[in-house]
């Protein structure tokens, strides 16, 4: 049995870089046809809302000597725990009933969502730096739906929070308009055309390679000594190849006729 080596490994590779190359191209090529013409493509669009408690941000800015004062501060502490409340209450079934029936009011020509679908749809977060931001992003397989979604999100998402919390001040920011483009995310056409080529490459390698283990025959010089470490003294002709060889057609023998061509 042939050892893997390193030596080994790198030789049959070189050997076989055409059988390589194609599989790499070919499997690149399965997988941009699938991202091209068979997968979903998706868009995002994103809208953000600012919130505080009581309005204290609105109108100044919030500096050290402001944040000394207890009451500020607590105002300010208050706003941001209250940021995962505001998340919580933003995916809750009513909100996206709403948004269902807005959305048939408002484009009765376009394509009918269920409430259901738009929760699946949606995604309300704050953001890690403990800011009084609320991000509403909205995800479809048409653009100009994930940015009139995002939109008509934003708006109800304002209006149910000023009703359900009296003392909450919001303020749109990265507003949406009709012009807004929306961002693809799938299918992420490189990246996958880059990963389905390489892992068929190594698959395709992989098969050399247990091919070129199980296959013991010897064949020339090269294939005697990969299995035996002795010196290779001579070699017997394979005449055959030869062109002063000929077979005799009409008595079904064998003779030379050297010096022809």
């Amino acid at each position: 049995m042939k050892e893997l080596t390193i030596s080994y490994l790198v030789q049959l590779a070189w050997r076989r870089w055409i059988v390589l190359l194609a599989a790499l191209v070919a499997f690149g090529s399965i997988a941009f046809c699938y991202c091209r013409f068979v997968a979903t493509e998706r868009y995002y669009a994103e809208t953000s809302l600012m919130v505080t408690n009581g309005g204290m941000l609105f109108g100044t800015n919030v500096s050290d000597s402001t944040l000394a004062n207890g009451s500020s501060n607590n105002e300010f502490n208050l706003s941001i725990n209250m940021m995962d409340t505001y998340v919580n209450y933003l995916r809750t079934n009513e909100i996206y009933a709403e948004l269902s029936d807005t959305w048939a009011k408002e484009y009765p020509s376009g394509k009918k969502y269920r409430p259901s679908e738009l929760k699946n749809m949606a995604n309300v977060r704050t953001r890690e730096d403990k800011t009084f931001f609320l991000d509403l992003s909205i995800s479809a397989e048409d653009p100009k739906d994930a940015v009139r979604i995002a939109r008509l999100f934003a708006v109800i998402a304002e209006k149910d929070i000023r009703e359900a919390f009296q003392s909450t001040e919001l303020k749109p920011v990265n507003v949406l308009t009709e012009r807004s483009g929306a961002r693809q995310t799938d299918p992420k056409t490189r990246s996958i055309v880059m990963l389905v080529a390489f892992c068929g490459m190594v698959l395709t390698y992989v098969i050399i390679v247990l091919i070129d283990i199980g296959d013991n025959v010897i064949a020339g010089e090269e294939g005697f000594t990969a299995h035996y470490e002795v010196p290779l003294l001579g070699a017997v002709p394979y005449f055959e190849s030869n062109v002063a060889f000929k077979s005799h057609n009409s008595k079904g023998g064998y003779y030379y006729e050297y010096g022809e061509k």
